[in-house]
């Protein structure tokens, strides 16, 4: 099992040296050896000709490989959309792999300009860009009322299947279950802005644009994050050829 060195990138295998369901032709790069920030963590993987990884493949890293970098905290490009419709709060997860539509990719500086200015500003976005979002979280099953407190929270057994941890984790999410028992916990966390917070801040129409950050040994194994935004530090590994959310699931599904 492990990350198999080729031509100093990296392929995901396990014990019997099969390839991993779904991530047959991704191939992975080495982890940053720092602490970076969304458009810091999106400079390092273009310079390598790839991107961040998704929440799935970095629990797919995590499991798959004895890196342990891999249980720091970790950047990514999924994006947690925090918007209003009709009066109704939602949330939506997108992790789009073409770098020129995944908004956490494509606006990580503007996204941190705004976080960093005085006052502190959120990414808003709407329109075409938020609608095509929006009609892929739609088709995967991606989209969800925001809690009230923004506060998502499931014990071993249940987080398999929650909506929530399914929504952001796909197939990975009984995978990150397993690592977060196998670190002692009993429960998993996913950390969003509250309502009162979002209707504060975003108007009908609109969402904020948050990247998902994956909690770390050091930070809160139990955590997925989306508090702090932009300008929070996390390691990252760059990967090429990743698929689409749906595409992991569904050979997943076939194992």
């Amino acid at each position: 099992m492990g990350l198999e060195l080729i031509k100093a990138e990296y392929h995901l295998n396990d014990n019997e040296g099969k390839d991993i369901p779904g991530f047959e032709k991704t191939v992975f790069g080495p982890s940053s050896d720092d602490y970076l920030k969304q458009p810091q963590a999106v400079e390092f993987t273009r310079k390598q000709e790839m991107i961040p990884p998704s929440l799935l493949e970095a629990i797919a890293v995590r499991e798959y490989s004895d890196d342990p970098k891999s249980w720091k905290f970790q950047r990514t490009r999924t994006g947690a959309l925090i918007g209003v419709s009709k009066g109704e709060v939602y949330v939506a997860f997108d992790d789009i792999p073409d770098a020129r539509k995944n908004i956490v990719i494509a606006r990580a500086q503007e996204g941190y300009n705004l976080k960093t200015s005085n006052p502190r500003k959120q990414l808003i976005i709407h329109g075409k860009t938020l609608n095509e979002i929006l009609k892929r979280a739609e088709k995967d099953k991606r989209i969800h009322p925001l809690p009230e407190d923004g506060h998502v929270v499931a014990n071993i057994a249940e987080y398999g299947t929650n909506p929530y941890f399914v929504a952001v984790e796909g197939c990975m999410a009984p995978v990150n279950a397993k690592l977060i028992q196998s670190k002692d916990r009993n429960e998993g966390h996913l950390g969003l802005p509250s309502r009162k917070y979002v209707l504060k801040h975003v108007k009908e129409g609109e969402a904020m644009v948050l990247p998902v950050g994956f909690g770390g040994i050091d930070c809160g194994i139990r955590h997925i994050y989306t508090i702090g935004g932009f300008d929070t530090f996390g390691f990252v590994r760059g990967v090429r050829n990743a698929p689409t959310f749906a595409e992991i699931n569904k050979a997943w599904k076939k194992r």
